[in-house]
């Protein structure tokens, strides 16, 4: 691929690295220390230029000349005590030789991690060193071939194999071709040897004629084979053929997937294969349906009628090869009026083109990549590709280009034509506009003003990445500014936090209704604010406030006390306090630390209630659970085998009369002033639950009885397992004091016999009739 060139000239320091494009346009200048030795530099994919030095340190550099401190890398104690003499690059992978022949290598340089090859120790330094990377679309191998005397090494990171050529003289210069399949060998006496890069298959063998050693041997494309002889270039085909090529300047070869490029002194050349479509259109007297395509639409702008015969005798059969070979030729030409002709061509055969097995887009992306490779070869800019490389490299790839080399306008155009990619384009400008103009000391205002615009016309491009770069660049106040226009509230709270505005990404948090990023900056908030600050905070924000007093609710108690002092909220300490007692008597998780007793909870709930003018009756609630609580504890401390702690009074005195501790039961009414009436009651279905007729025969009984005989009755009949036994039943009615309430309550319970013995005394013949009908007799 095109990239800026290093080209070395007798009028450069040695001490610096000149980049230029390949137009000629000097880019910028990498100051080298004079106390450093370079051991080799080259460009990776991504446009990044890496200069390896002998102590095994490597910079990395864009291609503005600055120093990129995070991808710099070191390759180890081997290489810093041996010293680094030779670097080779790939397309990710580098490998370096030390001064006694040992490699190390990198296999990814964006993720650089050095590895000493194994058995690399060769008495003398190898004649030449190639780089293969292949991939299997899941991990990527990387080989180092060493030409050793007559035969070749294959090193990788689990070992070293020789290959056994036992050529008949020793190697000279090896060249991988642009797809990894093929290796050309050079030996001493002037012969090519082509062989496959796993060294199965001998495909071919040339003899060059050349007496002197060649300087540079590359791969010409994918079939030819370029030898740079110092005052020529010899081209040599597959099959034997050769073009030699006068060249006086000393030149450089770069080798290109379907080509190589010459640097020179004053030019740059590119050397390929014509394309076959281009020669079935101009060669002299072709009568491929291309050229007769190509020569119908001239006749068509002359207005002749050879136009229609050409058309003719294409055919519709054809016409479809026709008009690709008219699309590919064009893609092929240099000359943007070559170009049009072409596609011309093709479009005025889609005219007549009546099937749709054709795609109408190809026209269409042809002339979209056109446009592209016509932009990027302008002199300014110097990437002269081609539509092969175009293709290789891809558009994304090509986008980072432009953006690493400032011409983000252009990039950004191609973007918008291609449908992808100006985020990532717009992403860079930021960055760069703020890199470039900090250090010119453009005010905060101003810059904003030139990005607010573009960053706002760009949906999805990540506002925070940029606004995180101000702030790591000394504009805190520029950031928060430019976070302002970030839309998703998960990437601009956390960068607030960080910039240090903890209040605005408060209410940012509340705004977009996420708790999770609400909490974020409470705990961010806790952590590094002063507690009054943080509680003085929060009470202004209600949501913020209820999410905080729920966390304390729930992990920290004493943090919810002191919360609740600072509001002014007693009720809510109390609450609180209550909320721990219920959760311990429940057997629910309690919360985290030390916690006082249960009584000691509640007669702090009592008091903090007291504080409150609106909470007199929970307050006075909240004594007589604390002073019952503590009687629960006394009594299953001096009864044991009773559980009585988090009962109700009615439940905790119906326990002791069911457990026989009928006078700790009255105690308890004496303590809370319990009515005659109510203590009864609690006693008479503490009986009924317990199937003690018995004792509650003799209290229904009792003439004094505070409660209605009906009651006690009922109770029994609706006892658990059918209820009270008939003769209880019996028993407890027969206490009613009342005589015509007795007879209905025996009628009611289908005690026939006694409400009729009943009923003979009575001389009310009116409430006679009545209950004999209500029994049905």
């Amino acid at each position: 691929m095109d990239k800026p060139m290093l080209l070395g000239a007798g009028t450069m320091p040695l001490s610096a690295v000149h980049i230029f494009s390949s137009s000629g346009e000097k880019r910028c200048i990498i100051n080298i220390s004079k106390m450093e030795r370079m051991a080799g530099l080259f460009w990776t994919t991504g446009l990044e230029l890496l200069c390896v030095l002998d102590h095994g340190y490597v910079h990395k550099y864009n291609i503005a000349g600055d120093n990129i401190a995070e991808g710099g890398f070191f390759l180890g104690s081997l290489a810093k005590e041996q010293k680094v003499v030779q670097v080779y690059g790939g397309e990710n992978a580098m490998v370096a030789r030390t001064s006694k022949n040992r490699f190390v290598m990198v296999k990814d340089v964006t993720e650089p991690m050095a590895k000493i090859l194994p058995g690399t120790e060769f008495l003398q330094p190898p004649a030449c060193v190639q780089l293969l990377e292949t991939t299997d679309g899941y991990s990527v191998r990387v080989e180092v071939l060493v030409a050793v005397g007559n035969s070749v090494v294959v090193i990788d990171e689990y070992g070293a194999e020789d290959q056994l050529l036992n050529l008949p003289q020793p190697v000279e210069d090896m060249s991988i071709s642009p797809n990894g399949q093929l290796i050309a060998i050079l030996d001493t006496s002037g012969w090519i040897r082509v062989l496959s890069t796993d060294f199965t298959k001998h495909l071919s063998a040339f003899e060059t004629g050349v007496a002197a050693s060649p300087r540079l041997m590359t791969w010409c494309g994918l079939d030819a084979v370029l030898l740079d002889c110092k005052d020529s270039l010899l081209l040599i085909g597959p099959y034997g053929d050769s073009i030699r090529y006068p060249y006086e300047d000393l030149v450089f070869l770069k080798q290109e997937i379907d080509g190589a490029r010459v640097f020179s002194s004053s030019k740059v050349e590119f050397i390929g294969r014509v394309p076959t479509a281009s020669q079935n259109i101009f060669q002299i007297g072709s009568v491929a349906p291309s050229a007769l395509l190509y020569d119908a639409k001239r006749y068509f702008d002359e207005k002749s009628i050879k136009a229609d015969e050409n058309m003719r005798e294409i055919g519709e059969e054809k016409l479809p090869l026709a008009i690709k070979h008219c699309i590919e030729a064009g893609l092929s030409e240099w000359e943007p009026i070559h170009q049009q002709a072409l596609l011309q061509a093709a479009a005025y055969g889609l005219a007549y083109y009546k099937s749709k097995s054709l795609d109408p887009d190809t026209l269409k992306n042809a002339c979209q990549s056109l446009r592209v490779l016509n932009a990027v070869r302008e002199a300014h800019i110097g990437f002269l590709i081609t539509y092969p490389q175009l293709v290789q490299l891809g558009m994304p790839m090509l986008l980072t280009w432009l953006a690493k080399s400032k011409q983000h306008l252009l990039a950004l155009r191609i973007a918008q034509m291609i449908g992808s990619g100006a985020q990532d384009v717009v992403l860079d400008w930021a960055l760069t506009k703020i890199r470039s103009e900090i250090s010119n000391g453009l005010s905060d205002d101003v810059l904003y003003g030139a990005l607010s615009p573009k960053l706002r016309s760009c949906v999805g491009i990540p506002i925070a990445h940029i606004a995180q770069y101000a702030h790591s660049s000394g504009r805190p106040k520029l950031a928060t500014r430019i976070l302002e226009i970030e839309s998703s509230p998960s990437r601009y709270v956390p960068l607030y936090l960080k910039l240090g505005e903890d209040v605005r990404a408060l209410e940012k948090s509340i705004d977009s209704g996420d708790e999770d990023l609400i909490y974020l900056c409470l705990f961010h908030m806790l952590k590094n604010w002063q507690l009054k600050d943080f509680l003085r905070v929060v009470v202004d924000h209600p949501h913020a406030r209820d999410l905080f007093l729920s966390h304390c609710r729930a992990n920290e108690p004493e943090l919810l006390e002191t919360a609740h002092l600072y509001m002014n909220r007693p009720e809510g300490i109390a609450d609180a306090c209550i909320e721990q007692v219920l959760s311990r008597n429940s057997g629910e998780a309690v919360p985290k630390g030390p916690l006082p007793a249960t009584p000691q909870l509640m007669e702090r709930a009592a008091k903090a209630y007291s504080q409150s003018r609106n909470c007199l009756v929970e307050s006075k609630s909240a004594e007589e659970a604390a002073k019952l609580l503590r009687q629960q504890l006394d009594l299953e401390s001096s009864l044991g085998r009773v559980t009585l702690k988090g009962l109700s009074l009615s439940q905790t005195i119906s326990q002791l009369i069911v457990s026989g501790h009928e006078k700790s039961a009255l105690k308890l009414k004496s303590e809370f002033r319990l009515t005659e009436r109510a203590f009864l009651t609690i006693k008479a279905a503490s009986l009924a639950e317990t199937k003690n007729w018995e004792q509650l025969l003799a209290l229904a009984g009792n003439k004094r009885l505070p409660l209605p005989h009906d009651y006690l009755v009922n109770l029994a009949a609706c006892s658990g397992n059918g209820g009270a036994p008939r003769h209880v039943l019996e028993g407890l009615i027969q206490c009613v004091p009342d005589a015509r309430q007795r007879a209905e309550i025996f009628s009611q319970y289908n005690f026939s016999t006694q409400a009729e013995a009943i009923l003979q005394q009575d001389k009310d013949s009116e409430f006679i009739t009545r209950l004999f009908a209500k029994m049905g007799t």
